[in-house]
């Protein structure tokens, strides 16, 4: 029996993506390797620090105990996040493969960074981080693995998405010539590509107005880009379901 390290398992609705809306249960793993700067959830890299466990920031937990949890929650949505859960993929296909969990929808979600073997999932949900997201320029072939990972995920019969969080102009074009550098041409018309306003809006210390009005305005200047370039044809056409979302829990969060 293996050992999945984990931050934290929780009930929510899912906020992002092609499933957005759907009451699923969380399953955040600890440890990351990406650490980008404008990560919300920086706890969940505490498997690199070695007070992580003492503090109780993050745990291991036996296989067979993740497979209860989620069979006592009667939830049939199960999401793996973190952190990046691709660093335990061999762990994660202890739970996600177990006979009692059979007939439940699995999303992977992971920022594209580590190349993993496919396991049981519903849904391998990309992440790719944009120059704007890391503050600092890096090489698209960074991602060139992500090719073989659609490619197969499709021939598995599975559904992916590459969900792109954009902080500026640069960033959404960025995030374009991604999208043709990793997915094989017989696969555009029917990955999922969903871009969202980044996150950065929210800060502490100012009202819950304020919060919401900035993520608004990042909204309102990603829609300009988004209906723009549609209109102008091209890239998208290729890539019949692209569309434009927000994030649900970013907006319950600027309203706290």
């Amino acid at each position: 029996m293996s050992n999945l390290v984990l931050t934290e398992t929780f009930l929510a609705v899912q906020g992002e993506g092609m499933f957005t809306g759907t009451p699923s249960f969380f399953l955040r793993t600890a440890g990351c390797s990406v650490k980008c700067p404008a990560c919300d959830t920086i706890y969940s890299w505490a498997k690199e620090r070695p007070e992580g466990l003492a503090s109780g920031q993050y745990v291991r937990v036996p296989s067979e105990d993740i497979v209860i949890r989620i069979v006592e929650s009667a939830l049939k949505y199960v999401v793996v996040t973190g952190g990046e859960p691709a660093e335990q993929a061999d762990e994660m296909l202890d739970v996600l493969s177990h006979e009692a969990l059979r007939g439940r929808y699995f999303t992977i979600e992971t920022s594209g960074n580590v190349e993993f073997d496919p396991v049981p999932y519903t849904l391998l949900s990309i992440s790719p981080k944009m120059t704007g997201m890391m503050r600092r320029d890096l090489p698209l072939d960074r991602y060139d693995h992500l090719r073989g990972m659609i490619d197969s995920s499709f021939k598995a019969g599975r559904l992916v998405q590459l969900k792109y969080v954009v902080k500026d102009e640069r960033d959404y074009f960025e995030a374009k010539d991604l999208t043709l550098r990793v997915v094989p041409e017989q696969w555009r018309s029917r990955i999922h590509i969903v871009f969202q306003p980044n996150n950065d809006a929210y800060r502490d210390g100012i009202s819950q107005g304020e919060n919401l009005a900035n993520y608004c305005q990042n909204l309102k200047a990603l829609s300009s880009m988004f209906i723009q370039d549609q209109c102008a044809g091209g890239t998208w056409d290729r890539f019949p379901h692209t569309r434009l979302m927000v994030q649900q829990h970013w907006l319950s969060h600027g309203m706290e």
